[in-house]
Formats: structure tokens, C-alpha cells, sequence
């Protein structure tokens, strides 16, 4: 306790590693005060102590609305509400424990329980991506609470993520198509509403997303801008977004014939369903709307079955245009720019992997003299 120079007494006070302080112009004030202080912090910490992972959980997502994209809350909060159900200790389901409660075993048992659980259709567990990017969610929450002094420490922290297994989405539905698969495909694709859309994202290596917001406004004879980018806000609504997916993701792509055909034939299809064609976006829905990547998934999963091919997604018409251009000798750091990668790196690790006749080829073609 000291007395200031105005007059007043202070006196500071720790409590649970904070530093507060009382003021007032006499001791008995003053004592009066330390009293009402720790009696009301020590209210809020039976309070604090009461606030489930669910309870806090809600505070948190909200926090987050204004900093991270809404397709990003959105993903967040069906992954957290898919593990918030999952019993682990006693059959409690882990989102109705308390935060200062959960303990580094909880948080392994429900990664257990998530690999291993029965889902719809029979199917068990989920991947180990998914798995781990559910239980990253929960560390990303501790760490939070810790820095708001809820609890002492993460319990999450440490908790060592699932070793990936079978193959890599990059070989299955990321794969990039061979030129058989590619022939099969466009040959059942004959006129399906998406074919010039198809036909657009193997000539481009664009994103779908990027690929469903190009406006007439954006091509000319010579080149192709984007810019822009279809979105999902954290309530599921579709929406072009002002910008790119990342700032590298704005750029320039010289026209080409095949690009060309392909807008033609979009133009010709918006043409006959709207009566018009040469006013905002090129590629629309069946109805006018905004492209959505899961109907477009569906129509490439039904004509994936009627060519006899292994199912693959739209991203893939990405990776076929990236290995074919590495295969016809692109510099991968033009490659780099036209696919819209912030880094040289992205683009090495994700593309780099060439179809393995091709490998075998270049193996071939090298000469190596030792006499």
C-alpha cells in the first residue's frame, strides 16, 4: 500500500498471475475495495470454470467472422460440431466437457474415436487428413483460451498427427488425367452443359472458382484476366468475391485457339437457354446462376461412369493441364504464374510429378560418357 500524490492510497493485488490495483482516499475504503475486487473476481473464475468447449467454442467462431474467410468458418464449424458429438471419457460427448477440464488423453481418445467411428453408409472412420485438420481446430481453440487466461495450458498441444495413409488425393480425385482417360472422358461429355467448362479449366489450369466468375469484360483476343473468385460466406450462400484467392492469383493468361473454342461454345449454349451472351459472366449455371463446384463434381462423377474411368473432381482438369505443360517443356516458373502460385515451391511440390512413362522417357534421352 503507498499513498499517491494526489492524495489517494493504492494498493496492488495479484491475483492468479494478474496485477490489479485498488485506489481510495482511505485505508478502510481501500480494505473495502480489495474485498469487493476478490470477491468479484473470484465469482467470474467460478463462472469461467463452468464454460464448456461449446459454450466457448460459439464465442470463438464469432470472434473469428471478420478475420478469416466465411468458407472458412463455415468448414470449421461442421468439423467442430462432427467431434463435439463423439463420446470419449465416461460416454460424455467431448463439446459438453469443461474447458479447464479436458485433458491431453480426451483429446487423443477422440482422435481415436474419429478414425475408427461407424459413419453413414457403413463407412468407418474418417481420413486421416480430416482427422487431423479436426483435431488442429480444437489446439487452435486451447491456444486461444490460454491467451485469454481461461486455462493454463493447451492440452492439445503435442498430440502427434495421424501418419497419412492409402494413396494421396493427388492420385486419386486430384490426379491428373492421362491422355486416355482425358479421350474417354470428352468423348461421354458430348453435350453436357458443363462441356465448355470442362474444356476451359483443362486449357487453363484455372480454378473452378476463378473459371465460374470470368466475365466478357475480362477477355480479350489476345489474353484472359482474372481477377476474381467464387465464394461461400460462413452461411453456405454463394458469391463472387472482389478479389482473387490470393494476391498471386491475379494475373494474365495469353489466349489461345482451344480457349477460344471454348468460349465460344459457353457463348453459344448462353445464347440459346438466356437469349443473350455478351453481358455478365461467361460460365453460368444450367439455370444463370453462379457455377457451384459440387453440381459440377456430380455431372464429372456421371460421366466418369459412362466412360468406364476412375472418379476424379474438377481440380484435377487443373493438375492435367500442369503435368501436360511440364511434359511439353514450360518453365515451371512460367508455369508458376499462369497457374496463379504465391511461391515456386507450391508449384514444384504439387506439379513436379510427372506421369511415370514420361520419367521413364527422359531417363532414356540421357547420355552420360565415362571413357
Amino acid at each position: 500500500m503507498k499513498k499517491r500524490k494526489d492524495g489517494r492510497y493504492e494498493k496492488k493485488i495479484r491475483y492468479n498471475g494478474r496485477r490489479y490495483s485498488v485506489y481510495s482516499s482511505t485505508i478502510k475504503g481501500l480494505n473495502e475495495k480489495e474485498d469487493a475486487l476478490r470477491r468479484q473476481l473470484a465469482a467470474a473464475e467460478h463462472k469461467e470454470s463452468a464454460v464448456t468447449l461449446d459454450d466457448y467454442y460459439e464465442k470463438w467462431s464469432t470472434s473469428r467472422k471478420n478475420t478469416v474467410a466465411g468458407a472458412t468458418v463455415r468448414q470449421q464449424y461442421f468439423l467442430y460440431r462432427t467431434m463435439a458429438e463423439v463420446t470419449v471419457r465416461n460416454g460424455v460427448k467431448f463439446g459438453t466437457l469443461r474447458l479447464n477440464e479436458i485433458e491431453r488423453r480426451d483429446i487423443l481418445e477422440l482422435q481415436k474415436r474419429l478414425y475408427s467411428i461407424r459413419r453413414s453408409g457403413g463407412r468407418f472412420g474418417y481420413s486421416t487428413m480430416t482427422v487431423n485438420n479436426m483435431i488442429a481446430i480444437v489446439s487452435h481453440i486451447m491456444s486461444d483460451a490460454v491467451m485469454e487466461r481461461l486455462i493454463s495450458w493447451n492440452p492439445a498441444k503435442g498430440v502427434k498427427p495421424l501418419k497419412k495413409t492409402g494413396p494421396m488425393a493427388r492420385d486419386t480425385i486430384h490426379r491428373a488425367l492421362t491422355v486416355d482417360e482425358t479421350k474417354a472422358f470428352f468423348a461421354a461429355a458430348r453435350g453436357e452443359w458443363y462441356e465448355p467448362l470442362f474444356e476451359f479449366l483443362l486449357f487453363t489450369g484455372c480454378r473452378i472458382g476463378e473459371a465460374s466468375a470470368i466475365r466478357y469484360s475480362n477477355i480479350n483476343n489476345k489474353s484472359l484476366t482474372i481477377k476474381n473468385t467464387v465464394s461461400r460466406d460462413e452461411h453456405g450462400i454463394y458469391y463472387v468475391s472482389d478479389t482473387a484467392k490470393t494476391a498471386a492469383g491475379v494475373r494474365t493468361i495469353p489466349m489461345t485457339e482451344d480457349m477460344r473454342m471454348a468460349i465460344r461454345a459457353q457463348r453459344s449454349l448462353n445464347k440459346e437457354a438466356f437469349g443473350r451472351a455478351e453481358e455478365g459472366y461467361v460460365f453460368r449455371s444450367k439455370s444463370g446462376g453462379i457455377v457451384r463446384e459440387s453440381v459440377v463434381n456430380r455431372n464429372i462423377t456421371a460421366i466418369c461412369l459412362r466412360a468406364g474411368i476412375d472418379r476424379f473432381t474438377a481440380h484435377a482438369f487443373r493438375d492435367t493441364f500442369a503435368t501436360r505443360a511440364l511434359e511439353s517443356g514450360m518453365k515451371p516458373k512460367t508455369l508458376q504464374e499462369i497457374l496463379g502460385h504465391s511461391d515456386i515451391g507450391m508449384t514444384m511440390n504439387l506439379y513436379a510429378h510427372v506421369m511415370e512413362t514420361t520419367k521413364v522417357k527422359e531417363m532414356r534421352m540421357i547420355r552420360i560418357s565415362i571413357t
